[in-house]
């Protein structure tokens, strides 16, 4: 009987590490993750811990001369979800959840569609959000520098191959698109206002266009909610000029676990604690570190040579995005967590507000 026992558990135990491997690596969720995102072992020491700062979408290391613990990666996979349309500062927020919070979250990027199954089984959706038109243009000015374009001088990838290469410096490095290539440089002539325009003068050619650029074709704000306005829910942060981005994540998580508690409170506190001091040393050190720097291009890549949307282009994608514009007034009214979110919200409506007064009047007064 003690042969048989011993035989079972022999069988049992190598059975149970089969079945576990098989449910992580086929039943586990995938998503897509970013273009922009990085990949760096994970650090749980003691002193001279190599320290991130992050300053203005850019990663800097540098040595740390206090020793001061850090917090263990705290994985809130199955607690949280973070929306990430492209273009809306989500580089920003994953850096600074996982290197200065120590924190990391599902996320969700560059297409909405994959991720709709996966919302109710989660506490809560962060989301990244940014004025419409802003993310239009910037979208299409991104991909013009992404892309190859009869390019001799740069080394050329194809879709996921080495992405990051590209992301990180598309001055030697570029992606290879032939439809997207051909429709950015060839038909619209890397001019915004030109693609713009067209969505009023010919829209059923300029759709199909959309259907070509990245970051526009992943779809609008409207599509990324998808109808789902459970606003105890979602947790918003907007990118808007004169507004601290920043601080409204931070914000975030702190209403986070207030609201779900996703880790004890002593815990947190010891935490909290941690981001503060780390974060203090990542506004003294800027302009200072050494070592290593990884910066997503587009903070780095010079702008100004790129044409300006004209008066008609805005007008257009004013009309394009209307739903956007009315679903981020529902946002400042009812899904806000902070100050800083409903400032934000309110500062993008009144740039706008302008745009719709040649619309009906029952869509210019939703607007208030």
């Amino acid at each position: 009987m003690r042969i048989w026992k011993r035989a079972s558990i022999c069988f049992s135990i190598p059975y149970f590490f089969g079945t576990m491997y098989y449910f992580h690596t086929y039943l586990t969720p995938n998503f897509v993750w970013d273009d922009d995102s990085i990949e760096t072992d994970e650090i749980e020491t003691k002193s001279n811990y190599t320290n991130i700062m992050i300053n203005n979408g850019s990663v800097e290391v540098f040595s740390n001369t206090t020793n001061e613990s850090v917090p263990k990666l705290l994985h809130l996979m199955n607690k949280f979800i973070f929306l990430h349309p492209g273009k809306s500062g989500g580089g920003t927020f994953k850096m600074r959840l996982k290197y200065l919070w120590r924190m990391e979250m599902l996320n969700c990027h560059p297409r909405p569609k994959k991720c709709f199954q996966h919302w109710n089984k989660r506490k809560a959706s962060f989301i990244t959000i940014r004025d419409p038109i802003d993310r239009f243009v910037s979208a299409f000015n991104w991909r013009s520098i992404l892309l190859c374009n009869d390019d001799n001088v740069r080394e050329k990838f194809k879709y996921l191959q080495d992405k990051d290469k590209v992301t990180f410096d598309p001055i030697l490095h570029c992606k290879e698109r032939q439809h997207e290539t051909q429709v950015i440089f060839q038909k619209y002539q890397q001019n915004v206002s030109v693609l713009a325009e067209g969505i009023c003068s010919n829209w059923s050619q300029t759709k199909n266009d959309l259907d070509f650029i990245g970051h526009i074709r992943e779809g609008s704000l409207t599509e990324w909610f998808h109808g789902r306005k459970n606003w105890d829910r979602l947790i918003p942060i907007i990118l808007e000029k004169d507004v601290d981005f920043k601080e409204q994540i931070d914000e975030g998580i702190l209403w986070a676990q207030q609201r779900f508690q996703f880790e004890t409170p002593s815990k947190f506190a010891m935490r909290h604690q941690s981001f503060l001091k780390r974060n203090l040393l990542n506004d003294s050190f800027i302009g200072k570190s050494v070592s290593i720097r990884k910066e997503h291009s587009s903070v780095r890549m010079n702008r100004n040579e790129t044409p300006s949307l004209s008066k008609l282009g805005k007008a257009c994608l004013a009309q394009f995005f209307v739903k956007d514009y009315l679903l981020i007034k529902e946002i400042r009214d009812f899904g806000c967590k902070s100050i800083n979110c409903k400032m934000a919200c309110q500062s993008i409506l009144n740039r706008r507000y302008e745009l719709f007064q040649n619309l009906s009047t029952n869509v210019l007064y939703r607007f208030h």
